[in-house]
């Protein structure tokens, strides 16, 4: 085909169709492809969200034990990260961020990876529901990191925040 240039700046679509349909399989969620968009890399795709969902200022929540670079990124950007504390089972639910909220009511955003990174801890399907629904209830954004759902033990199986 000998084409010479530059690829479509959202990835190319065999790609963008292919995760299109690996979450139609997988998780029975329709998602277009041009809905989804490529990065060279996670922290990319970070700093691409953290700018459409957040302005300088913003107070945004990340767990106790999380990726260090959502506070990077999010620090960079001018934004004011809050930590919340993992549970006994190494995971932030509903239940901790509704009583982080109760001290932080101007809370603008939750990042969270299920499995998490660094603890393997895996959120349930009821779990990452409730936190979906509490913050659509509360105005929170939440971003789902979901880029460690190929690796999972003990036959679990990663859910989806979509």
């Amino acid at each position: 085909d000998n084409k010479i240039g530059y690829t479509d700046s959202l990835g190319i679509k065999p790609l963008r169709e292919k995760i299109s349909e690996h979450y139609r399989d997988v998780y029975c969620v329709e998602i277009p492809y041009s809905r989804i968009v490529i990065t060279t890399g996670s922290s990319a795709a970070f700093l691409l969200a953290f700018l459409c969902f957040f302005d300088a200022g913003d107070k945004v929540a990340v767990a106790s034990s999380s990726y260090p670079c959502y506070r990077n990124i999010l620090n960079s950007l001018g934004c004011v990260v809050k930590t919340i504390p993992v549970n006994s089972r190494f995971k932030v639910t509903a239940n901790e961020l509704k009583e982080f909220i109760g001290k932080c009511s101007d809370l603008k955003g939750i990042v969270l990876s299920s499995p998490s990174n660094p603890t393997g801890s895996m959120l349930t399907k009821e779990e990452v529901s409730d936190l979906a629904k509490l913050c659509e209830q509360s105005g929170i954004w939440f971003i789902s990191d979901e880029i460690y759902h190929g690796i999972s033990y003990n036959c679990l199986k990663a859910e989806t925040a979509l």
